[in-house]
């Protein structure tokens, strides 16, 4: 085993690709289905079922946790921790990001993501292609944020929130946990723990 290597759970192209970019060797993916191991010449190690059934072979690879989805993303880190297993974190060669900020546990950050000085962000963030976290901020565990959502300085993002493309957060916003921001919206205000909020400035959504 080089030092290098990884095991992706969760079959995504653009995770696989930064991967790549990254010189981190494809050991294998963990997905439901073989298609995209398929699709990138990459070994398919089956269900999570299947590939726990033979943890004993992978033991000492690191994994990295795909799914876009905050509350997947935990359960995955929950159930494989508790098998023993370690976790690897990716950082696009592209990305801009600030020696002075700090990066959690597995964390994955895609091309032409911007983090400013002093950011913190948590364990198992997700931030996808184009985003910017900005100076101060502090992103708590299992957040994602997609493409082109913009946090501005000095925001806080409790864990297990989404944060939506191409939505912005103005400086010194509180984004509560488990929130979801809509696609293009703009929050002005702090947003309560559990609240969905859209549109131009953003409001509450009051039925998903």
């Amino acid at each position: 085993m080089s030092a290098n290597g990884v095991i992706l759970i969760g079959g995504f192209c653009e995770t696989i690709e930064l991967c790549q970019r990254c010189g981190l060797r494809l050991v294998g993916i963990v997905d439901a289905s073989s298609q995209v191991a398929d699709d990138y010449a990459v070994p398919y190690l089956g269900t999570d079922e299947a590939f726990l059934a033979r943890r004993e072979a992978y033991r000492g690879i690191p994994l990295v946790v795909v799914p876009d989805s905050p509350n997947v993303r935990r359960r995955i880190v929950e159930r494989y921790r508790a098998e023993g297993f370690t976790f690897a974190s990716v950082v696009a060669p592209d990305a801009d990001v600030s020696p002075s900020c700090r990066l959690g546990e597995g964390v994955v950050v895609h091309s032409h993501v911007v983090i400013t000085a002093q950011a913190r962000i948590g364990a198992f963030v997700r931030v996808n292609l184009g985003a910017r976290i900005m100076h101060e901020s502090v992103v708590e565990d299992f957040v994602t944020v997609a493409p082109n959502a913009t946090i501005l300085g000095r925001v806080r993002v409790g864990a297990l929130t989404y944060v939506g493309a191409s939505s912005t957060t103005l400086p010194g916003r509180s984004l509560g946990a488990r929130t979801v921001v809509g696609a293009g919206a703009v929050v002005t205000r702090d947003v309560p723990d559990g609240w969905v909020v859209v549109g131009v400035p953003a409001k509450r959504m009051e039925s998903v």
